[in-house]
């Protein structure tokens, strides 16, 4: 396709063949100081042009939705990202270049940073609500990834060094090793606030002062309502606080590999049924119906859930047992400090059937959103009283006693002794 050194648009230079996708490839390019990452697609000529035409079509969605998304969890695409590249006597070629994440992807941050040690609860909980949201982005845009596993899974170098278990993490609230961006998002989230708050109170005013001057004004309705408005702001301010200190805690994950996400329809998916789709196959996270060369957006619940496991049990999946007969990934017994409750969501999340996994992402975080509360139900229902001692039998010390013992023992009679003595019981 092309080579190292050759310049694409008069501004992206190749570098280095990373991989490869599908029809195409994937490049590290320079572009103006900056390393970026460059697919390119190239449609072979033996296949149909009905074939050829799809392939391209969901190529040119793909760049669609990464230009449309700016999410911290996806790379970036400029709107100039997409271009179709030609030189002479070569088939033309179909190019995307997105942001390169910097970072960790989960398999090596487990093995090099985290000494392949499973994760504690909350930070599997702050990642799990993580990618449910990013995977729910892809899906409201019609996506499916397809090829979530650990290794296509980076946490941004921003972040990563405090999400390390060894390592002293940042308090709640610090915009130090913060990426620019997020600080001033934070930042103006203040200043909003305080501006409505601020708006809040001269409204008050102004309708305490109307009230004075105007029959039939009802200020305890007034204020009623302008309590209610506080709330919610203060509300979601409190929501976009935790979250933004969850992330800074354990760090922003971010997808990567977009080589297997397919732009999904009802007509396509119906299209797809039956056909190959074993291309992404990742042995303990692909999915039952992809081995069947099926596709749903619950596959992607599927290997989200199959990540957790990796993460909490320190084992790949694929190496864990399964229950023969329900199929059920046997998992439980090495990640104990994870509870019922969010053990009982991960294993409904991978399910064997797609239908009996849960059918929205919203309805995931929902139950996310409550874990907290019913935890501590959880907890204090299962709280037990430390067991009593059992009092230990002493056995005879002479032969004489053993004699007593047996001959008690015929009459049915049960004989404890203690300190070289033996007393009958009564």
């Amino acid at each position: 396709m092309i080579n190292p050194g050759q310049i694409l648009q008069q501004q992206y230079q190749a570098i280095q063949l990373i991989g490869y996708c599908g029809f195409g490839q994937t490049w590290e390019v320079d572009h103006s100081g900056t390393i970026k990452i460059m697919k390119i697609l190239q449609v072979p000529r033996a296949i149909e042009d009905e074939e050829m035409d799809q392939v391209i079509s969901l190529f040119e969605q793909e760049a669609k939705v990464l230009k449309q998304l700016h999410e911290p969890g996806l790379p970036k695409v400029e709107p100039q990202g997409y271009f179709i590249w030609s030189e002479a006597g070569n088939e033309p070629l179909h190019c995307l270049v997105m942001e390169k994440i910097e970072g960790i992807n989960l398999s090596d941050w487990m093995e090099q940073v985290h000494d392949n040690q499973p994760i504690e609860e909350e930070q599997a909980i702050a990642w799990l609500t993580q990618l449910v949201e990013i995977i729910g982005k892809l899906h409201q845009h019609h996506c499916i990834h397809r090829a979530l596993k650990p290794r296509n899974i980076m946490l941004r170098s921003s972040t990563a060094e405090n999400s390390n278990h060894n390592g002293a993490k940042q308090p709640s609230g610090s915009y130090r090793n913060l990426p620019t961006e997020e600080a001033s998002q934070q930042t103006n989230r203040k200043a909003s606030r305080a501006n409505n708050l601020s708006s809040i109170s001269i409204t008050e005013k102004s309708v305490a002062q109307q009230t004075v001057a105007q029959p039939g004004n009802h200020p305890e309705k007034t204020r009623e309502t302008l309590d209610q408005k506080q709330e919610v702001e203060n509300e979601k301010y409190r929501t976009d606080h935790q979250q933004h200190s969850q992330k800074q805690k354990w760090g922003q994950l971010a997808l990567i590999d977009f080589g297997a996400t397919k732009q999904v329809t009802e007509t396509y998916l119906r299209q797809f049924e039956g056909k190959d789709a074993t291309e992404m196959i990742s042995q303990g996270y692909t999915s039952p119906e992809q081995y069947e060369g099926k596709i749903t957006r619950q596959s992607d619940v599927f290997a989200i859930a199959r990540t957790i496991v990796y993460l909490v049990t320190a084992q790949d999946p694929g190496n864990l047992p399964t229950d023969p007969q329900s199929g059920r990934l046997m998992w439980r017994h090495r990640a104990n400090q994870i509870s019922k409750t969010l053990a009982d969501l991960i294993d409904e999340m991978m399910a064997n059937l797609p239908q009996c996994r849960p059918q929205t992402t919203e309805d995931i975080l929902e139950r996310l959103a409550n874990y907290n509360q019913q935890v501590q139900v959880e907890v204090k229902s299962t709280q037990k009283k430390q067991p009593v001692p059992a009092k230990k039998n002493y056995l005879p010390d002479s032969p004489l006693q053993q004699k007593i013992l047996n001959f008690k023992g015929k009459s049915q009679e049960t004989t404890q002794f203690h300190a070289g003595t033996f007393r009958p019981n009564s």
